[in-house]
C-alpha cells in the first residue's frame, strides 16, 4: 500500500494526485500535411496550446517530430510523427471508496465512483 499511496496525498476529504509527466503522441493527419507544426497545435488544441505555452514548449524540447527537437518552421509530411510531453495536474477527486452497485442486467458491472 505504501508504493500506491506515494503517486497522491488525501487532504479534508479529497484525493490529490500528484502533477506527472505525459506524452501525448499523433500521427500526421491528412489534413494538417503540408501545414507548420505549430500552426496545426494551435488551431488543433487551442486550450493546451495557447501561443505562449507553445513557444516555451518548442523553447523546453518537448515537442519532438519522429525523435527530433522541433523546430519552429517545421512543416507536417505524411507519415511524421509527433510527441508532446506535459506535466499533467489533475483536479482533485473525492476520497471516497468504490462502491460496486446492484445491477439487474446480466453480465453487467454498475460501479459508483464519484469524480
Amino acid at each position: 500500500a505504501a508504493e500506491r499511496d506515494s503517486w497522491y496525498e488525501l487532504d479534508q476529504g479529497l484525493r490529490h494526485v500528484h502533477p506527472y509527466k505525459f506524452t501525448f503522441s499523433s500521427f500526421a493527419k491528412r489534413r494538417w500535411l503540408g501545414r507548420k507544426v505549430v500552426d496545426v497545435l494551435a488551431h488543433e488544441f487551442p486550450q493546451r496550446c495557447d501561443p505562449a505555452a507553445l513557444m516555451a514548449d518548442l523553447d523546453a524540447g518537448a515537442l519532438r517530430l519522429n525523435g527530433q527537437r522541433l523546430q519552429a518552421d517545421a512543416v507536417f509530411r505524411d507519415g511524421d510523427e509527433l510527441k508532446h510531453d506535459i506535466v499533467r495536474t489533475e483536479p482533485p477527486v473525492p476520497a471516497a471508496p468504490i462502491v460496486l452497485l446492484p445491477c439487474a442486467a446480466a453480465g453487467l458491472l454498475a460501479v459508483c465512483k464519484p469524480a
